[in-house]
């Protein structure tokens, strides 16, 4: 028992001592480089699973595409007991028990109950279905590549994440960093103020001053801290780790040298390599497939079906019938209410907007490469200007405080300096992508960029014997249909008839784009500053001058005082030396007299008239210092103004891309702001129709949103330049003024390209039946037929014929509602 009560207490010591040492390593941070967090990120992330998950679905998606193809068999066994005659009488027959008794009236009408086991064997196998499940399988197979493009997206995304979330921590706590250094600082120069008052050099005022300075750097202190946490937990939540996981970011912020490829070649490789391009493109191709499943299905379908069955009384007993059955059904779907046409229709409305939605974001990935191309090539540019203003601002700093130490400024001038240096260090730390570990984030952009290949797509061709069988069969069953004697047909008189010949109809260009503002304009700031207020909103109309934000003043207030004082003490310098000039003046005119009476010394005249020369010159200085200290203030209140973001013209907002609280940065935009009172129609015309298109045009413009067809529009301009990507010419068209513009819309506009010959019927002629259009054909016996044609434009009250007709045929003008298919037509 002792030795049993030793073992007990020596497991207990080792498990605690386990406990205790991984409690310790887990209370310690983990050290994480940016390449290990892009692994757990990669590993961990929710959305990437989500997105792996996608993928398995789409691939099960195809296997059940396939699944159409094959057979499908299933098994049952069925137990029923009954007394219906109908039940008892079918179910002897299968169990092969029918004897002569049961033909008894008693026994077929009031049978005894009868129990009946069964077993079933069936098989289903679709034969042919006009291949609408090999249209299938290729649109699952579309889905599935749209759906691998959009994990390699979300890899993208996922790894862009983690380096941007990363680099805030670090940017976070360097930060930090400056906000400690500048409550160090703050805190020196209270210490300065102390000594000074304690010495009797200032007032109290000065003290007071860098005390509410040093409690505002201490809350910036708090701040940074709360900022950084933040950062961390946002990082956590990137790599899919909990919110409080420590770590230690093993890497540093530090300067890297950037290199800037052409514009047009990062264009071409994103539209190229964007992953989101390639899943719009697999979308694209997997609803042409939808529209060939939708067109599969006016055709007929093929089906196989058999059955094997097994009958006894009980479920042991043997010695029962067996039975099977089999055959193949052939269907078509001759009428369904239009339901058909309707799904095609609806398809076809899909890949439109499809084709339309794969246009819409190819000019997003231009304009977003533009955007990161230009803000790259600023950041650039800006970091030699950050650096350079670190080292004056801190040299700034150490000259206040040795002026402040001597006496010669005052403390407000210590703190704008000592903000300037804080505010430089702050500035340079922020500047956006010059401050990145070289190799991790431009190779995963590599990877990102130009991952995902095509799948492999497979040629099949089973059941291809079948198929031309079913065709044999078919053409056999026509031909026995046209050796049958038909009967003479019904004639109908006083019937009107036409020849079908050609006409010239407009040849018509139609080109599609977008309608934008005349005028639009990016209202950015002039200055680097917090928004500290934001008085307009997307929809607003604004006036010419109106005040749409408000950037912080505080420094540029602070000049203007600082001007306005150094005005009014140059005007007092000036009034000054004024005095003294006159003085001096007078001196020496009583001393010239004095002189000429020869009553002083040539020496006391000559000290006079130095000093009246001094004056003179000092006057003259304060003049100068004046006219200095007047354009400071002009300066400082231009400045001032700076920090209010106004309308460039009357218009309204578009969009506000900035909020209070964020930094606003020289020539950044903060509001787009349009003249909604003029409007342009922006569409692109392939190279080989340019020559239709000329300034000064009128073209008509239809907008399908607003169901308005009537404007008429004027060519302005042609864009000499081609588009390099899509070999097409920009043409801008001045709209007329009409409420219902808005940037954005839809439009199509019609240039005209002459004329085109084209057959013309009148609309008389056209018979509708549900869903088709067909006109009624004479042969060379002038007996009707009812063809089914397809229809283009309408032209006035002609229309146009695509296809199933000839030029020269012969057609009934005006049918009517009466049936005149097969019958003879006595022309009127």
């Amino acid at each position: 028992m002792k030795g049993l009560l030793k073992l007990v207490l020596s497991i207990a010591t080792l498990w605690l001592a386990c406990v205790s040492t991984s409690a310790q390593q887990e209370a310690q941070p983990s050290s994480l480089t940016l390449e290990q967090a892009v692994t757990i990120a990669l590993e961990k992330n929710p959305l990437r699973k989500a997105a792996i998950a996608d993928t398995k679905a789409a691939s099960a998606g195809i296997r059940q595409a396939r699944s159409f193809l094959m057979p499908h068999l299933s098994f049952s066994e069925t137990a029923t007991r009954g007394d219906d005659p109908v039940y008892v009488f079918g179910s002897k027959l299968r169990q092969q028990r029918f004897t002569t008794a049961d033909f008894a009236l008693n026994k077929l009408n009031s049978p005894l109950p009868f129990g009946n086991f069964a077993t079933r064997f069936a098989g289903t196998w679709n034969l042919f279905d006009s291949f609408a499940s090999w249209h299938g399988i290729n649109q699952a197979k579309q889905m599935n590549e749209a759906v691998g493009h959009q994990l390699d997206r979300t890899d993208q995304e996922i790894v862009f994440g983690v380096v941007s979330s990363y680099y805030d921590v670090l940017l976070a706590a360097k930060e930090l960093e400056v906000a400690e250094q500048s409550a160090k600082t703050a805190q020196s120069i209270m210490d300065r103020s102390q000594a000074r008052l304690d010495s009797g050099l200032t007032v109290e005022s000065d003290l007071l001053t860098a005390k509410v300075r040093m409690a505002a750097r201490q809350q910036e202190v708090i701040r940074a801290r709360n900022t950084v946490e933040v950062a961390r937990a946002q990082l956590n939540t990137a790599m899919g780790m909990p919110l409080e996981s420590p770590f230690h970011t093993t890497e540093a912020l530090a300067e890297r040298t950037l290199s800037i490829p052409a514009m047009q070649d990062v264009e071409k490789r994103a539209l190229k390599n964007r992953p989101d391009l390639k899943r719009i493109a697999s979308q694209e191709a997997a609803q042409r497939q939808s529209v060939s499943v939708a067109k599969s299905s006016f055709g007929p379908q093929v089906n196989a079906f058999a059955g094997w069955e097994m009958d006894n009384p009980t479920f042991v007993a043997g010695g029962g019938g067996n039975n099977w059955l089999g055959g193949i059904e052939v269907q078509f779907d001759i009428f369904q209410g239009g339901a058909k046409r309707a799904e095609l229709s609806k398809q076809l409305a899909l890949e439109e907007k499809v084709v339309a939605m794969k246009q819409a974001a190819g000019d997003a990935v231009r304009l977003e490469v533009r955007r990161a191309y230009y803000e790259t090539d600023a950041s650039r540019q800006q970091i030699e200007v950050a650096r350079a203003a670190i080292a004056q601002a801190q040299e700034s700093l150490r000259i206040n405080q040795d002026r402040y130490d001597s006496g010669l400024t005052t403390i407000t001038d210590l703190l704008g300096a000592e903000d300037a240096a804080r505010r430089s260090q702050t500035d340079y730390w922020e500047l956006p992508d010059q401050l990145r570990q070289p190799g991790v984030g431009g190779r995963k952009l590599d990877s990102a960029i130009c991952s995902g290949d095509a799948m492999n797509r497979m040629n099949t061709k089973r059941r291809l014997s079948f198929l031309v069988l079913l065709a044999v069969v078919s053409l056999a069953g026509c031909s026995n249909e046209q050796t049958r004697t038909a009967p003479s047909p019904e004639t109908v008189r006083n019937i009107p008839v036409l020849a079908v010949q050609q006409a010239n109809v407009p040849d018509l260009l139609e080109a599609v784009g977008t309608v934008r503002a005349a005028q639009t304009s990016d209202a950015a700031s002039q200055m680097m500053g917090n928004i500290v207020e934001i008085r307009a909103h997307e929809g607003d109309h604004v006036q010419r001058g109106q005040v749409l934000a408000v950037i912080d003043d505080s420094q540029p207030r602070a000049a203007v005082d600082r001007a306005t004082a150094a005005d009014l003490a140059a005007q007092q310098q000036l009034v000054g030396a004024d005095s003294d000039l006159a003085l001096t003046e007078s001196t020496l005119k009583r001393y010239q007299t004095l002189f000429e009476k020869k009553s002083v010394s040539p020496q006391e005249f000559d000290e006079v008239k130095a000093r009246q020369q001094s004056a003179l010159a000092r006057r003259d200085m304060a003049k100068a210092g004046q006219a200095q200290a007047q354009a400071a203030l002009s300066q400082a209140r231009t400045s001032l103004d700076y920090t209010r973001i106004r309308a460039p013209f009357d218009g309204v907002v578009t969009e506000k891309k900035a909020d209070s609280g964020m930094l606003a940065s020289p020539g950044v935009p903060i509001f787009t702001v349009e003249d909604m009172r003029r409007y342009r129609l922006e569409v692109t015309v392939n190279e080989n129709d340019l020559r239709y298109v000329r300034a000064g045009q009128q073209v008509s413009v239809a907008i399908d949103a607003i169901d308005n067809a009537g404007l008429n529009g004027r060519v302005v301009q042609v864009v000499p330049a081609a588009d390099s990507a899509s070999r097409t010419f920009l043409v801008k068209i001045d709209l007329p003024t009409d409420t219902h513009l808005r940037s954005g819309l839809f439009e199509r506009a019609q240039f005209s390209r002459g004329e085109r010959p084209a057959l013309l019927v009148p609309r008389s002629a056209i018979v509708e039946r549900g869903q088709l259009q067909g006109i009624y054909v004479l042969d060379q016996n002038k007996v009707a037929s009812l063809r089914y044609i397809t229809l283009g434009k309408p032209s006035g009250a002609e229309v146009e014929v695509l296809a199933g007709l000839q030029d020269g045929e012969q057609l009934v003008a005006k049918p009517g509602a009466v049936d005149l298919n097969g019958k003879r037509i006595e022309v009127q």
